[in-house]
Order: C-alpha cells, then sequence, then structure tokens
C-alpha cells in the first residue's frame, strides 16, 4: 500500500462521522442524567466515566491488539459504540433507565473510545506521506474541535425535541457511514505480516521525553480547559448566553489553529515552534483571570489559548509519528492516550480541589505561570529530540 494523502481524507471522512455521532450521543447521555437526576453528583460521576475506562481500552491496545490488525480494532471499536447506544436505546424503552445501567453503557463507550483514539494515530501515520502529516493533523484537529463546538448543543436540542432512545440511534447512523469508508481504504501492507514489537522500558529517551512533556502540558492545561465556565458563571451570576461564548471561544481558537496549521504545515519547524506554544499558552493562562471584566477581551484571550494549546497538541502528534515506526508506533500512542486519560482526571481533581480551596482565579494564575516556568524547562529535552 503507497502512503497517500487521497487515503488520509478518506480516513479523515470516516472519522469525522465516528467522532460527531458519539459526541452527539455522549452528550445526549449526559444530558438525559442532569435533566433526570438534576444532582450534580451525578453529572460528575457521568463526566468521570467518559474518561477513565478509556485506559484500560489503550491498555487493550497496547497489550493484545497486533499491529496487523489495527484497522480491524478501529472497526469493531466503532461498532461497539454503536451496539451499546442502539442497546441502551431498547432498555430505555423498555423502561430500565436506572443510572448504574446509563453509568454501565458510558462507561463500555469509554472503553471502545479508548481502542479508537491510538489506533487511529497509528493507522493516519501508517496511510499519510510524511510530509503531510502535519498537515492532515491540523484538519483533524479542525474535525474534533467542531464536534466539541457543536455536539453539546445538537445534544441539547436533540434531547428536548426528539425522544432519548431515537436520539441514540444517531450513533447507528453514523458509525455505519464511518465503517463503509473505513473498509474502502487499503491496508494490505499491514495483513499478514507480523512485527516484533518492543517494550516500553526499550524505547528511545527522546521519545520518552516527548511524552513526558505532552503529560505534564496536558495537566497544567486542565483548568484552562474545565474551569473557566465556573469562573464565568461566579463573575456573571450564572448567564447563560456568557457560558455559551466562553465555549464558543474555545473551540473557534482550535478551529482557526487547525486550518491555521493546515495552510502553513509545508514551512514550520515542529520541534522548535513547541516551547513557544508552551510559553506562550501559559502567559494567555496567567492573564485570562484578569481579563474577565472586560469579557469580549478574556473571549480573545481564551480563544488565542485554545490556540496555541491546539497549536502545541498537533505538534506534538505529528512530532510522534515521525519519530515513530511501526515496532513502536503501537506503544507509543497506546502510552500517549494512557498518558492523556490519566492526566486530565487527576488535573480535575487537584485543579478542582484548589479552585474551591484558593479560588479559581488563583488557580489558573498559578497553572499558567507553572506552564511558563515549564516551558524553559522543556527547552533542552526538546532540543534532544531535534538532533
Amino acid at each position: 500500500m503507497e502512503k497517500s494523502a487521497k487515503k488520509s481524507y478518506l480516513y479523515l471522512t470516516s472519522q469525522a462521522f465516528s467522532m460527531f455521532g458519539s459526541s452527539i450521543v455522549d452528550y445526549v447521555i449526559i444530558w438525559y442524567i442532569t435533566l433526570k437526576s438534576g444532582s450534580a453528583l451525578m453529572l460528575s460521576m457521568s463526566l468521570v466515566v467518559t474518561y477513565l475506562p478509556k485506559i484500560t481500552g489503550t491498555y487493550f491496545v497496547e497489550k493484545k491488539v497486533r499491529f496487523e490488525h489495527i484497522k480491524t480494532a478501529l472497526i469493531y471499536a466503532d461498532l461497539l459504540t454503536a451496539f451499546l447506544s442502539t442497546l441502551l436505546a431498547v432498555l430505555i424503552l423498555l423502561g430500565i433507565d436506572k443510572y448504574s445501567v446509563i453509568l454501565t453503557v458510558l462507561a463500555l463507550r469509554a472503553v471502545g473510545a479508548g481502542v479508537q483514539n491510538p489506533c487511529e494515530k497509528i493507522l493516519l501515520a501508517e496511510i499519510t506521506p510524511d510530509c503531510d502529516l502535519v498537515k492532515i493533523n491540523g484538519f483533524n484537529s479542525v474535525i474534533s474541535s467542531i464536534c466539541s463546538l457543536v455536539a453539546p448543543a445538537l445534544g441539547g436540542i436533540i434531547v428536548v425535541t426528539v425522544s432519548t432512545p431515537a436520539a441514540l440511534m444517531i450513533d447507528f447512523v453514523t458509525v455505519l457511514f464511518a465503517v463503509i469508508f473505513l473498509v474502502s481504504i487499503n491496508t494490505d501492507n499491514l495483513q499478514g505480516r507480523r512485527t516484533k514489537e518492543i517494550l516500553f522500558g526499550q524505547l528511545d529517551g527522546t521519545v520518552k521525553k516527548v511524552l513526558g512533556i505532552h503529560m505534564i502540558f496536558t495537566f497544567l492545561i486542565v483548568p484552562v480547559a474545565f474551569l473557566t465556565p465556573l469562573l464565568v458563571s461566579n463573575t456573571f451570576s450564572g448567564d447563560i448566553s456568557k457560558l455559551a461564548y466562553n465555549e464558543v471561544a474555545y473551540s473557534c481558537g482550535a478551529i482557526i489553529c487547525g486550518l491555521f496549521v493546515s495552510a502553513i504545515s509545508k514551512r514550520l519547524k515542529m520541534v522548535r515552534n513547541v516551547p513557544i506554544a508552551m510559553a506562550i499558552s501559559g502567559a494567555l493562562i496567567f492573564f485570562l483571570p484578569n481579563a474577565i471584566d472586560t469579557f469580549f477581551v478574556y473571549c480573545i484571550i481564551m480563544s488565542l489559548s485554545s490556540f496555541f494549546i491546539s497549536f502545541f497538541q498537533i505538534l506534538v502528534i505529528s512530532i510522534l509519528q515521525n519519530m515513530s515506526v511501526q515496532k513502536n508506533r503501537k506503544l507509543i500512542f497506546s502510552r500517549y492516550e494512557t498518558m492523556t486519560n490519566t492526566s486530565l482526571p487527576i488535573g480535575m481533581m487537584l485543579w478542582g480541589f484548589l479552585g474551591d480551596t484558593l479560588s479559581i482565579r488563583k488557580t489558573l494564575i498559578c497553572s499558567g505561570m507553572i506552564l511558563i516556568i515549564f516551558s524553559v524547562i522543556a527547552i533542552p529535552n526538546l532540543r534532544m529530540v531535534e538532533t
């Protein structure tokens, strides 16, 4: 199989259907729990079970899925999420809608997502020419950001306009299209090939450094990604329109970044731009809470922070894809997803505790300051990657 940008775009089309349907259904389930229970605890539990079980899925990919079966694992993961959505729709129709049942389905869907995420990055690196990786990752980021922007609103609209079981069937339809596109992609070079894979301890030290930098960065951006709605709500007494603008500003920054990176991908110095993206992200997060009283300025800074956070993430994924080869690619991206799915919930707990103990403003200032310092510390390690 030759690598080609055409196959990459076909693959992105497949994943756009899958991601869009799954995102909408995730929010349909979360909004259903919210409206049914009216409980902050139940809402928190629903968010937790959409993250932590992903670690199980990525562990399965790392230990059990052979490299030549990556596309098959991706297809089965898509079909699993569609099956679980259909199962939940049937259970709700039968009146079996206990919270334990709904949370179990959410957790199992998260396991499927844990399989999908590393397989997606592995397969993308296999079918995309090295010179186009940054551009394709930029477009992938745009698709993900659009889903993040549109899915919550669509999920809420669907819950109040049609029955929940009907809304859950969206996943079945979108996965059907996703699988059709995915099956049409030729991956003959992976079939029948058994690649001798390595252990994490055998990974090159520079790869481990990039993974470590990504994990710490992910932990440090949790306040701006998840706690800013509380800052807006506390400042403007729960003004719903302000909360909506906050989310739109964050998503728009990521979308613009994806388009920007795709447009200039050929001229980007990937490794050199990583600490720059980290430092600017930290500075913007540091100044963000001081701009909250002038909400328009706050939204601009919020969009810019999202822009540089996405810039960092696209660069890191592209660097890892370029550094990886078949014998370590599955291991690298399984660990990448495990680190992400570990650092996010840990960050939510620790930064959330600090936000309650101190204040959201001080928490954002603290995380921004640490991120600026960390960007300087990371420079020597990134120079080793560049060489």
